[in-house]
């Protein structure tokens, strides 16, 4: 099934595997002492005029930044949902897994998207060929998908989070050359970060609205 085809395919490929592990000890260990550290670092390094600018900036950007994560976290369940739903109206195979990595994949901007399409389509030719079913199934993924890309995320998102499509693609490719798969996952929020960095100061606010140009 394509269950099975999906867990090999995951077995196969322990480098990823690997990278996700990595990835999950730098978040909990992040959590646990980038408090800490950054305020031994404003205390020592930071002269004390500043010091009250740089905290406020550093607030600002971890309610900007969670509030971005929260918003694309609940976008993306919902597409999972959705996926999950209209796969079962089609007696697709293994329709819950396949619908929650559908939404799941989505954390990656564009490329996600068309993973998802080529996973469902693939399991669709496994399971009916070229029938009209996998034309349904595609097609609606492929509506569904269009309809969160183009019409939802834009209208939920904050206008301060949005950026140009063609250097998300550009900055996607530069981090998933850097840090692989984790680094394309991470890819959006690190330039929403610089977008917030580059916000603080008047000589650079020209670059924040070419971000979002």
């Amino acid at each position: 099934s394509l269950l099975a085809f999906i867990s090999e395919a995951a077995i196969s490929a322990p480098l990823m595997l690997l990278q996700l592990l990595t990835s999950l000890i730098l978040i909990v260990f992040t959590l646990i002492y980038s408090p800490q550290l950054f305020q031994q670092y404003v205390k020592l390094f930071v002269a004390e005029s500043e010091q009250s600018r740089i905290k406020a900036f550093a607030l600002q950007a971890q309610k900007v930044l969670s509030r971005y994560v929260l918003t694309v976290s609940l976008i993306n369940t919902c597409l999972a949902i959705v996926f999950v739903i209209f796969l079962y109206t089609m007696n697709f195979q293994d329709a819950l897994i396949i619908g929650v990595i559908g939404g799941l994949l989505n954390f990656m901007p564009f490329v996600g998207p068309l993973l998802a399409l080529t996973l469902m389509g693939l399991g669709s030719f496994v399971q009916w060929g070229f029938d009209i079913n996998f034309f349904i199934v595609v097609s609606g993924v492929l509506l569904i998908s269009t309809i969160e890309s183009q019409f939802v995320t834009p209208l939920v998102l904050a206008k301060r989070m949005r950026i140009n499509p063609f250097i998300i693609v550009l900055w996607l490719l530069l981090a998933g050359w850097l840090w692989g798969l984790v680094g394309v996952i991470i890819a959006v929020p690190i330039l929403v970060c610089i977008k917030l960095l580059l916000e603080q100061s008047e000589s650079t606010k020209r670059w924040v609205a070419f971000l979002a140009t």
